[in-house]
């Protein structure tokens, strides 16, 4: 991190159980991961001048990020729309004054179709079922798509 000169790394695949933090060097290390399983965990980690200004897990000086992924494309439908819907459910709780980053992995080929403001032209290979339905959340919440 020091060398690419990044302040905040989003991890997806985090394998500790439960919620919390620890320091580690110039880094903080923030994770919440399911409670039995050590799969499917996300977490952040935060350079030492960015965790100074954290006030929990998800606000930090009116920008909320959330680490997200998603289930694969062989999950079942309910499962997909359960993810979205506590996605949706985290920015509904986020104060409307905050600036709403999502990190992560939704396990989506967004494709090289440009649509409006949401995402470029410049993706890789052909938008699948679960990019159709990224886009149509990003339309819904009026986000863009970078670094896809």
């Amino acid at each position: 991190m020091n060398r690419s000169n990044i302040d905040i790394l989003g991890v997806s695949e985090v394998h500790w159980t439960g919620n919390g933090f620890f320091n580690s060097g110039d880094h903080t290390m923030y994770f919440s991961g399911n409670s039995k399983r050590r799969q499917h965990g996300v977490g952040f980690v935060l350079y030492k001048k960015i965790s100074k200004c954290v006030e929990s897990y998800q606000t930090m000086s009116q920008i909320t990020l959330l680490q997200i992924y998603a289930p694969t494309a062989d999950a079942e439908e309910d499962e997909i729309a359960q993810f979205y819907a506590e996605i949706q459910g985290a920015i509904e709780e986020t104060p409307r004054a905050d600036v709403v980053y999502i990190l992560g992995d939704f396990n989506a080929k967004i494709g090289e179709r440009a649509e409006a403001v949401i995402v470029g032209k410049f993706g890789l290979g052909e938008r699948n079922k679960a990019g159709d339905r990224l886009v149509q959340f990003c339309q819904e919440q009026h986000m863009r798509l970078t670094n896809t």
